[in-house]
């Protein structure tokens, strides 16, 4: 009986052992390259967007979400003829973007009278875009580099 019980501690023996070389085989063999394996954060920077209302219309903040820097904006209206900027936070050869949707109000009559949506990206060697979806008329856009000027009529030069 005690011959039994030695041949099962050392079978476990042996299991832990071959347990033990192949946590150092995947240590030893793994891809030094993988993000997974890895602890080191890539090297991170931001790029500023501003976004200029130039018309007689409060922008109301719809929804704002992507990868802003922390803490994100706070932002609720941005008045007429004022200009608000954003951070975006991106990483050296990666893709990074946010999207905002804003309304057109006039908030004594607590009304809409137009809505844009748009991204900001930045791509992986840091170059800053805006991309407008959606902006209802009359209003309009004119995108340059890391400004977005919105305004009534057609667009005008930045």
């Amino acid at each position: 009986m005690e011959q039994f019980e030695y041949r099962n501690y050392k079978g476990i023996g042996v299991i832990l052992v071959l347990f033990i070389l192949l946590v150092i085989a995947t240590r030893v063999f793994a891809d030094p390259y993988d993000p997974a394996d890895s602890d080191s954060v890539l090297p991170t920077a931001t790029r500023e967007f501003t976004i200029r209302n130039m018309t007689s219309y409060y922008m109301r903040t719809r929804n704002l979400n992507g990868d802003f820097e922390s803490p994100p904006p706070f932002l609720n209206y941005i008045p007429p003829n004022e200009s608000y900027s954003f951070q975006l936070v991106y990483q050296f050869g990666s893709l990074s973007s946010a999207y905002a949707l804003f309304s057109f109000e006039l908030p004594l009559y607590v009304a809409s009278y137009g809505t844009i949506s748009c991204f900001m990206n930045v791509s992986g060697s840091g170059v800053q875009s805006w991309h407008v979806n959606q902006i209802t008329r009359p209003f309009s856009e004119r995108a340059n580099k890391g400004v977005l000027e919105i305004t009534v009529g057609p667009p005008s030069n930045l």
